[in-house]
């Protein structure tokens, strides 16, 4: 419902499609105005008034309406005499505001009507209006035919709609007020009606951070403007509102208009800002309306939970204490707009709901002395400021307010006993004295309880102070009305109880329980559970006299007073009668229970059905979902589905049919009733348990929301400017590459889950093995084998590339036969997943064979980036807090890697003290370095950092292990020894151990540290010991037993996300030169190994036809990357001597996937869902994508090579790898695989024409075998 401003003859109210003339007084209803069918306020839907602007001096009034494209009518009385569209928002939660004004002189002469309004929500167009227009906000028109004269691009909707809150006019300016969905700024833009608009100016506001303004007020002879203004965070129904969440500013109407920039660092621009600190503090404001009275300004506020506040302020802007003028007891929240009687002003109107309300503005009776009458300072109450005579009062009407109060309250918080003059202090808004309760002694550490006083209806701020110190932070404290009930549903239960009754009402959550009285005054007291302040539920008890329905009464238990609430009924319980099991479909299952009509309006939710059928000596279950209930004259029918598990036969001789929560159940032709007492009773101590937790829990998650809200934005902030500040923090020198030698890179490549034992030595097979046709054959018989693995195939081609190492121009035609037949299989189904597995043999020793032939080119071109690479990843880790049980840090590149959890940590920089060492006695070494740890490392981890440290400083190991040094704190002449694990290490309530840290022994920064000889223990980490990530409890105890509780500040995982990007960020420079360094051609030449096998790959689509320029394209993505690089990317232990930690392995897979998604040729079209590791390099891959196909471009363009060169290449690649496998292992391992398909192998070569010289020989080798094997098992024997 909203209001006009009301004149002496009438005024106008609008609710829905309807629009009221009434009296003054409210005394009666002149008329009414239908704009939806006659008598049907509430039609059409959606119909809602936005505008009631009266004008003029002849009862002229402007109404803006949702209907029709946001219609405006200008009607004299309740006559409409014109209509136009497309004027006020016809959005239902769309906002307008508007002011009439006038212009004299000029072609522009007339009454002109300036209106902001919201035509666009959710990036809608509405109201009928083009997108252009939609977004224009601001217009002014001629009253004459409202079409728009002008407009205004300074406001227009971006991205986030407008809310206007008012508009007005002082001294020929007009003035907006309004705020950006949904979080603010507020801002007011400001009009000049005397140079016609040219030069708007918009103005930020500040009422102490608060981004929402919920009600405007003109004080025009004063110059003042009153705004009430609320936090920008929305808080969920069931919370209760903060006690500061709104508030009350002032501002200067002048310096809005003059207004001018200012530097705002925060957003990095000028703006016209205008900071003022709240007038007046106070919780859930909702509506404002100023006035001055005897040179006094007065502010009614109206709250959104019914009251109507009066403040006086005094000539210093300062409020006294609220006076509460009205309470609206069904609380609901009073809308923005108050209005003053402007026939008799000692009266105000207030809207709330579907109702206008015409209040006192004082209760002047109510001071009972001249003396208390002058202290109000109430400019009202007219009789207090007569300085001749004043009234004797001798009768006081009080009016009475039952404000409801709990006698006695408990405070949870730490340190409680550590004072004994304890305090507790209550205070109100504005300037209401404070109350300061005495506590004396603390019932313990963390709890004390102390008397409530009475008081009104409000929220107050409570703290504890002890005899010197500062009251602590403050918490809020509500007071509320007694807990009232409106509404209940279901209304009725069945007889044996258990049905879930949900209550709804006003102030619930502070009722201690629900009570059921019946006909014969017994009471039940039933635990009810409160799901916000409006609503709580409980189970219904059982009543007896089961056969007939029985009111019973509802009672809420109010400390020990029942407070009447509802009725309850109670039926009989359902009876069903039948049911039928359709299995035509099985194993779906279709059931139907067939029950007798009754009044209890079961719905689907409130049973579960479920049938059991013995098989066997076994008990089957099947459960039913229910689809729906519905009723005709005889009975109702219950239709269940569901699906059965195995292939069985059901019993139906055995079937019996359950119904839960009705707890109810039948089987063929015989149904009773079972009572699943077992079950209830569980339920039932489970809720008495958690009960009086329910009140507490809601307190503490609104803390829990403030609290959150700080720690978004300080976590965002410090993001944010860690994006800008860590761009270089890349390591700057690493001293040598320790790269692996040829024969380890080649063995972790060729075999990453195994180590070869080379103590066997063999001279067969060679022979066999160089015969191309034999060993191609060999192949294939042995991929046509069910048992020949794919691990068996990727070992047999490891084998195959150690024993051919020498001989890489016969490896190299062996792979070309293998690959020309492996695209003979591929092409009639699918080219493009050719190569993309490692399923065949040909498929691994393309793997083999890259990594032999470009084994060169990685080490002098890609190596050394690569190794920066990892070496700036463990920089970036280690810099910031690293779980050291899940290894989990804050600075990563890997969500699943994220440590989330961590508090906050500080760098601390220790001078490091190193005993000399025989290795470093007479060393020209430094033994005294500076080293930055965190106060959250393990000592572990700082020992870590401290043998880093000595290496970066002196190019060289310590000369102990870490294993067998130990740190010792120096401080003066005491020495303290550092361990993860002591005596001083902190019990959790769950038995786990927490390791000590450096802030754990209060290590100070500057601090020394020696490291000394001392042997320490090789502790495993296992699930009894913690680090950064704490159990969810945080109950501690000390060695002497005592108990000390506390709480981590509340965290989600999202708020750290911004420490991928700023890692990303950290090491991007580092990341684009190895992915340059991979697809560049150093000398405008590519490798050899890429360039031939490319051309080949082209010859061979060539050949086959293949004019799809993917298909090429995938084969060579295939082939390089895939199957060399990321292989390489993800395991640099494969390349160098260092061991990969997992957490390094979940960066280098974000990088590897980066670097995969650069070559593939599908477009991902990302969403704010997607993955993250694909979101951080999603705007990179684009570029990516375009150098990689520039790379492949550029390896074709170059000339062929001719198959000199290529043989060249290949030998001096022989040549570098000859001794350094034993090939008789190899060979050996082969044979294991021929003897295990012996027979296989046999009949191939027996049936191939011109296999007989090869079917020869490897008869001979079987021999040379066994007879190896004979003569070996005979000397075994012999000894």
């Amino acid at each position: 419902m909203s209001f006009s401003k009301p004149s002496r003859a009438a005024w106008q109210a609008a609710q829905g499609s309807c629009l009221f003339e009434l009296e003054p007084a409210l005394s009666r209803q002149r008329g009414v105005l239908h704009l939806g069918p006659a008598g049907q306020c509430a039609q059409p839907a959606g119909a809602h008034s936005k505008l009631l602007l009266p004008y003029g001096t002849d009862n002229r009034l402007l109404a803006g309406w949702t209907l029709h494209s946001g219609t405006c009518q200008v009607l004299r009385g309740l006559t409409v005499e014109r209509n136009q569209s497309e004027v006020v928002s016809c959005l239902p939660r769309g906002s307008t505001a508007g002011v009439v004004f006038s212009w004299a002189g000029g072609d522009k002469s007339g009454d002109y009507l300036a209106v902001a309004a919201t035509y666009l929500l959710d990036g809608t167009f509405s109201c009928g209006l083009v997108p252009s227009q939609a977004k224009i906000v601001l217009t002014i028109r001629n009253l004459g035919d409202l079409i728009p004269t002008d407009s205004f691009d300074l406001l227009k909707y971006n991205h986030t709609p407008l809310h206007f809150v008012d508009a007005f006019l002082w001294h020929e300016h007009l003035f907006f007020p309004y705020y950006r969905l949904p979080h603010g700024p507020p801002s007011v833009v400001v009009l000049n009606s005397r140079g016609h608009f040219h030069t708007p100016t918009q103005v930020r506001l500040s009422c102490g951070c608060r981004g929402h303004i919920l009600a405007s007020s003109i004080l025009p002879q004063q110059g003042f403007w009153a705004g009430v203004f609320a936090n920008q965070t929305e808080r969920p129904a069931w919370a209760v509102p903060a006690w500061d969440n709104t508030a009350l500013c002032l501002f200067d109407l002048a310096f809005l208009r003059d207004a001018t920039f200012h530097y705002r660092k925060d957003v990095d621009k000028w703006e016209r800002v205008q900071q003022k600190s709240p007038t007046l503090i106070h919780s859930d404001l909702s509506a404002v309306y100023a006035t001055v009275v005897l040179n006094k300004i007065v502010v009614f506020l109206g709250t959104s939970n019914g009251q109507l506040l009066k403040v006086i302020l005094n000539k210093n802007l300062e409020p006294n204490c609220p006076e509460i003028l009205h309470e609206i007891e069904e609380e609901t929240p009073v809308f923005p707009k108050l209005a003053l009687d402007p026939v008799d002003s000692n009266y105000i109107y207030l809207a709330s709901a579907n109702e206008v309300r015409r209040i006192q503005v004082a209760n002047c009776s109510n001071y009972v002395s001249h003396s208390d009458c002058l202290s109000a300072e109430d400019p009202y109450c007219e009789w207090c400021h007569l300085t001749n005579r004043y009234f004797l009062i001798f009768h006081i009407c009080m009016q009475k307010k039952h404000i409801f109060r709990k006698g006695e309250v408990i405070i949870e918080g730490r340190n409680f006993t550590k004072e004994l003059d304890l305090k507790v202090v209550l205070t109100g808004s504005g300037g209401c004295k404070r109350e300061i309760i005495s506590v004396g002694k603390a019932l313990n550490d963390t709890h004390m309880k102390f008397s409530l006083p009475r008081g009104r209806k409000e929220a107050k701020r409570v703290c504890v102070s002890a005899a010197k110190d500062k009251c602590s932070s403050p918490v809020t404290l509500y007071y509320v009305s007694p807990p009232s009930c409106i509404n209940i549903r279901p209304n009725s239960s069945w007889a044996s109880g258990g049905r879930k009754i949900t209550l709804f009402g006003r102030n619930v959550n502070v009722a201690d329980g629900v009570v059921i009285s019946d006909e014969q005054g017994s009471h039940l007291n039933v635990s009810s559970y409160p799901e916000n302040t409006t609503s709580c539920h409980f189970l219904a008890p059982a009543v007896s006299h089961a056969k007939a329905s029985k009111i019973v009464d509802v009672l809420l238990k109010v400390e020990n007073v029942h407070k009447s609430c509802i009725k309850l009924q109670y039926h009989p319980d359902p009876v069903f009668i039948n049911y039928e099991l359709q299995t035509e479909m099985d194993p779906h299952l279709e059931l139907k229970l067939y029950k007798e009509n009754d009044n209890l309006d079961i719905s689907k939710n409130e049973i579960e059905v479920f049938l059991h059928y013995e098989n066997g000596s076994h008990l089957e279950t099947i459960r039913f979902s229910v689809q729906n209930i519905t009723k005709n004259p005889k009975h109702s029918t219950v239709l269940c589905k569901g699906k059965r598990e195995g292939q069985d036969k059901i019993d139906f001789s055995t079937v019996k049919i359950y119904v839960s929560k009705t707890l109810f159940f039948m089987h063929q032709y015989i149904f009773c009733i079972l009572l699943y007492l077992i079950l209830n009773m569980f339920f039932l101590v489970a809720f008495i348990v958690t009960r009086h937790k329910s009140k507490e829990l809601t307190h503490q998650l609104s803390e829990q929301l403030e609290l959150l809200e700080c720690e978004l934005r300080k976590e965002i902030r410090e993001g944010f400017a860690e994006l800008q500040m860590d761009m270089s923090d890349v390591v700057d020198s690493f001293g040598t590459v320790p790269f692996l030698d040829y024969k380890h890179f080649a063995l972790r490549t060729f075999f990453p889950e195994f180590t070869l034992i080379f103590d066997e030595s063999l001279t067969l097979l060679q022979t066999l093995i160089c015969n191309k046709n034999f060993l191609v054959t060999l192949i294939h018989t042995l991929e046509k084998q069910k048992t020949f693995s794919v691990k068996d195939r990727c070992l047999f081609a490891s084998y195959l590339t150690i024993a051919l190492q020498t001989k890489l121009v016969y490896l190299t035609h062996i792979l070309e036969v293998l690959t020309k037949d492996l695209m003979e299989q591929s092409s009639n189904v699918q080219p493009k997943l050719m190569l993309r597995r490692t399923e065949s043999v040909v498929e691994k020793l393309l793997t083999n064979w890259m990594s032999v032939c470009l084994s060169g080119f990685l080490r002098e071109t890609v190596g050394e980036t690569f190794y920066l690479l990892v070496t700036a990843l463990n920089q970036r880790i280690n810099k910031g807090p690293v779980d050291i049980i899940t290894c989990k840090a804050l600075n990563t590149l890997n969500e699943d890697w994220l440590l989330w959890q961590v508090t906050e940590f500080s760098t601390l920089t220790l001078n490091i003290i190193f005993e000399k060492t025989p290795d470093h006695e007479n060393a020209d070494t430094c033994q005294t370095i500076s080293v930055s740890v965190l106060d959250c490392d393990t000592i572990g981890q700082a020992k870590e950092k401290i043998f880093q440290a000595f290496v970066n400083k002196n190019g060289s190991l310590y000369g102990l292990q870490l294993d067998e040094i130990g740190l010792e704190l120096q401080s003066g002449a005491q020495q303290k020894e550092l361990s993860d694990i002591d005596e001083s290490s902190p019990i959790l309530e769950d038995g786990k151990t927490k390791l000590n840290t450096i802030g754990h022994y209060g290590i100070s920064d500057g601090a020394t540290v020696k490291v000394l000889k001392k042997k320490t223990p090789d502790v495993d980490y296992s699930d009894e010991y913690c680090h950064l990530i704490l159990p969810n409890s945080e109950t501690v105890k000390d060695i002497q037993g005592a108990k000390t509780k506390g709480k981590q500040k509340f965290k989600v995982k999202e708020m750290y996300l911004t420490k991928l990007l700023s890692t990303k960020v950290a090491i991007h420079s580092v990341v684009e030169k190895l992915f340059r360094s991979i697809w560049s051609l150093p000398n405008n030449k590519a490798p050899v190994a890429i360039k031939y096998f490319f051309d080949f790959l082209d010859a061979q689509a060539e050949s086959k036809k293949i004019t799809d320029p993917d298909v090429v394209h995938i084969w060579k993505t295939n082939s390089l990357p895939l199957r060399f690089w990321v292989n390489i990317l993800k395991n640099p232990q494969f390349v160098f001597d260092i061991k990969k930690t997992p957490h390094i392995d979940g960066c280098l897979s974000v990088i590897a996937q980066a670097f995969m998604d650069a070559f593939s040729l599908t477009e991902h079209q990302l969403g704010k869902e997607a993955p993250t590791n694909k979101l951080l390099y999603a705007k990179d891959i684009p570029l990516y994508k375009e150098e990689v196909k520039a790379y492949y471009k550029a390896i074709r363009d170059l000339p062929p090579l001719s198959s000199s060169e290529v043989e060249d290449f290949l030998i001096q690649e022989s040549k570098k790898h000859e001794n350094e496998f034993n090939e008789e292992v190899a060979l050996t391992a082969i044979y294991r695989y021929t003897k295990t398909y012996h027979e296989e192998i046999l009949t191939k070569l027996e049936r191939d024409g011109g296999q007989e010289e090869a079917l020869k020989q490897f008869l001979q080798v079987k021999a040379l075998f066994d007879e190896k094997k004979k003569c070996t098992w005979m000397r075994t024997e012999h000894c």
